[in-house]
């Protein structure tokens, strides 16, 4: 659990990529996203295409040697565009691509990613999760070896962590795999 959605996209994308990788990632997207791919990720060397999702071979002509993430949300941001997943996944899992999904407009009441296929889910939960935007946070979920990795340095170094208020062991502070994956 993070301090906000994008603390969550953040320390996700911070984690997975390094200098030269690329990311192929689904436009239209969330804004805060996109800044974060475009401009912030680009200054330490790490690239991205953004490619319409709707066709999956935008997705097959944007993969390079050093791809190394497919990113995607569950409903585009303001747009609600759909795209064939495991179609998307079927490219991902062919090439090796860690493959992430923003699933804050889709929440698990109508889309379960890891199901799908998908290795890592993100949530914001100030939109649909909270439903009313009252809180403030962010969801990983993810195998338990990707937490134990995502967790052990980036969310202390990168300063994305909860805050006190809303804690893991809180009605509302946890969630596990079944509930938002």
């Amino acid at each position: 659990m993070f301090a906000s959605g994008m603390a969550a996209v953040s320390t996700t994308l911070l984690h997975f990529l390094k200098q030269g990788d690329h990311v192929i990632c689904s436009y239209p997207i969330y804004g805060g996203t996109y800044a974060m791919l475009s401009g912030w990720m680009a200054r330490y060397g790490v690239t991205c295409d953004f490619v319409d999702f709707r066709d999956l071979d935008n997705i097959r002509g944007a993969v390079k040697p050093n791809t190394r993430m497919l990113y995607t949300e569950g409903y585009s941001t303001m747009f609600m565009d759909v795209f064939d997943l495991r179609g998307a996944i079927a490219i991902a899992k062919a090439h090796g691509l860690v493959s992430v999904i923003d699933n804050t407009c889709a929440t698990p009441a109508t889309l379960k990613p890891l199901d799908w296929g998908f290795d890592v889910v993100v949530h914001s939960l100030s939109k649909y999760l909270s439903g009313h935007s009252d809180l403030t946070g962010g969801v990983v979920v993810s195998s338990q070896d990707t937490i134990r990795k995502l967790t052990a340095i980036e969310i202390g170094v990168i300063g994305g962590a909860l805050p006190p208020l809303l804690t893991p062991g809180s009605p509302r502070g946890v969630f596990a795999r079944s509930d938002c994956g």
